[in-house]
């Protein structure tokens, strides 16, 4: 079901003066630039509708508009702490890192997809929204259908 936050029309990031779009190219190394210097996109506006996604949390998608002038689709969950989550992805980068200087499996052309996790609070966070992409709950249930 799809939540109308607004009348439908894309509402300005209220009360921030600029957020980074989770899983743009900044790595956390270093200090990003002035706000666009550095060629990271940054969220403009937020589209006044949702989706509610049916699990036990519920957490929200949404979309987003950046200042490259694109949409993103991003996820929004509450009621956990994702901050493991982060961690987790984050050493896919490091194991995909190693992949690329092995010869074999550089050649094999693998590696991990990895997704971006901006944690807001120990119980609110920001995910990076992946196409193509299934609940591994749906995936066990269609394959104990096939079976």
């Amino acid at each position: 079901p799809i939540a109308a936050l607004t009348d439908g029309f894309p509402t300005p990031a209220a009360g921030l003066d600029a957020l980074e779009l989770p899983g743009s190219q900044y790595d956390g190394r270093s200090d990003p630039d002035a706000r666009g210097a550095d060629g990271i996109p940054w969220v403009d506006s937020v589209d006044g509708l949702m989706l509610t996604m049916s699990s036990i949390r519920m957490p929200k998608a949404i979309k987003v508009r950046t200042s490259d002038q694109r949409e993103h689709r991003l996820l929004v969950k509450g009621g956990e702490d994702l901050r493991l989550d982060q961690r987790v992805q984050q050493l896919f980068g490091v194991f995909n890192t190693a992949l690329a200087r092995d010869a074999p499996a550089a050649a094999r052309g693998l590696r991990l997809r990895s997704y971006a996790v901006l944690p807001l609070s120990p119980s609110v966070g920001v995910i990076q929204w992946l196409e193509g992409t299934a609940p591994l709950k749906k995936i066990l249930a269609d394959q104990c259908e096939a079976d």
